[in-house]
């Protein structure tokens, strides 16, 4: 293990998978995810602001602002942490001004702290661990608890380890071939106007009643959600008659430090893109659950994970391209979003996996929730989190949507009553 030290920089690079955020940046929108907690009392603004800014310096690549040099953009660390807002709602798009500023913001409401992030910063391990500090902290001054640290709640005290701030897209680097995939996706439709606001429909189930059902299948939850996921859009395609059918593929995050060792802040996650293609006869949902299963065990591997993220990392460290103006890279990272970027799955499905806390803090928090931004052209996505013993899964929706939520839950109830 990497020993400890205080790092004090000006100014960080972002890793290899931050720029292509950047580039899908307008107006209306920005790629943030939302990680919030609901405590059991109200929340203390005052007490609240003390606890972000006592974290704020362990958290150098977070707590930041992203601006722009002549060849690249790069992170920038606040001086001073900046002010908690009341919470007015939720996910409402960063403007280029505050992602320039602070590309995080913490947020409350009479029993809930929100912290809603910048993807360019962080991904979802990042997210978790700076949102179980702030609360573990909150607490912590509110009450008198002492705090119990770890690898998911930091010691504020403690200095920043370098380990945390590499780019492991580079570390773990290998070789690559060039997989082509040149399917027609299908893309959810929705009438969402750029000022609409984001509608959250969220449900929680017992996460034991969860498994019991996955298991009987012989698959895991993730595989199991899924599959449900796929069957409703299936549905949903079906319910359009006059539409050609396109294949239906789901974007499955993967946390890669599950298969590499890995403590970094930095964004360090890819995904899995299983599918399958619609026929005219309705595929039995075990049928459906098969050719997810076998896709996500080939896709998730570390070997096919690695071919993954060092095609992409290859072409962002490319010499030429490293040594192009700002501009001209963003232009171009721009169209390969616009061709390729949303284009490629129906909606992600993000499962965070279990927060923890330890029992001098958990009789003070009621859930955890991950919200993500609902996508660019096809304005759903969702996002799952388990806390104490409960699953919470949130589908975010711009506008007024086409049901898919109400597909989704009415099939994952059905198939949990069985």
């Amino acid at each position: 293990m990497k020993k400890s030290t205080t790092i004090i920089r000006k100014k960080y690079p972002l890793d290899s998978s931050a720029s292509i955020h950047l580039a899908s940046l307008k107006k209306e929108y920005s790629n943030t995810f939302r990680f919030s907690a609901t405590l059991s009392e109200a929340v203390n603004p005052d007490i609240l602001q003390k606890a972000f800014d006592n974290i704020a310096g362990r958290f150098p690549t977070i707590v930041a602002g992203i601006k722009s040099g002549f060849f690249n953009y790069y992170i920038t660390p606040v001086d001073k942490a900046p002010s908690v807002k009341q919470d007015e709602a939720c996910l409402k798009t960063m403007t280029r001004k505050e992602i320039r500023e602070c590309a995080i913001q913490v947020l409350y409401s009479e029993k809930e702290i929100a912290v809603e992030t910048f993807h360019a910063l962080t991904d979802g391990n990042g997210g978790t661990i700076f949102l179980s500090t702030l609360v573990a902290e909150y607490i912590s001054l509110c009450h008198g608890v002492t705090v119990e640290y770890s690898d998911k709640i930091f010691d504020p005290k403690e200095p920043v380890k370098e380990c945390e701030l590499v780019d492991d897209y580079i570390s773990y680097s290998g070789s690559s071939k060039n997989e082509t995939d040149k399917q027609t996706v299908y893309q959810i439709p929705g009438d969402a106007e750029p000022e609409s606001k984001n509608t959250i429909i969220s449900k929680t189930y017992k996460i034991q009643d969860l498994l019991d059902t996955a298991r009987s299948y012989g698959v895991s939850l993730t595989t199991f959600l899924t599959a449900v996921m796929a069957d409703s859009i299936l549905q949903l395609q079906k319910k359009r008659p006059s539409q050609k059918k396109n294949t239906v593929k789901i974007l499955v995050s993967a946390n890669l430090r599950k298969k590499f060792e890995s403590s970094t802040l930095y964004n360090f996650s890819l995904y899995a893109l299983p599918h399958i293609v619609p026929r005219e006869k309705d595929y039995h949902f075990k049928e459906i659950l098969q050719h997810f299963a076998t896709q996500l065990k080939k896709q998730l591997s570390a070997e096919y994970l690695q071919n993954t993220f060092t095609m992409n990392t290859k072409y962002m460290n490319w010499w030429l391209f490293k040594i192009l103006p700002l501009p001209v890279k963003h232009a171009i990272l721009k169209f390969v979003y616009h061709r390729y970027g949303e284009r490629n799955s129906c909606i992600s499905v993000s499962n965070l996996g279990e927060v923890s806390f330890p029992k001098e803090i958990k009789p003070y928090i009621d859930k955890i929730s991950c919200i993500l931004t609902p996508r660019r052209n096809a304005p759903y996505n969702c996002g799952l989190i388990s806390y104490n013993g409960r699953l919470h899964i949130n589908i975010s929706r711009k506008g007024k949507g086409c049901g898919l939520e109400e597909i989704f839950y009415n099939k994952l109830e059905a198939l949990m009553a069985i």
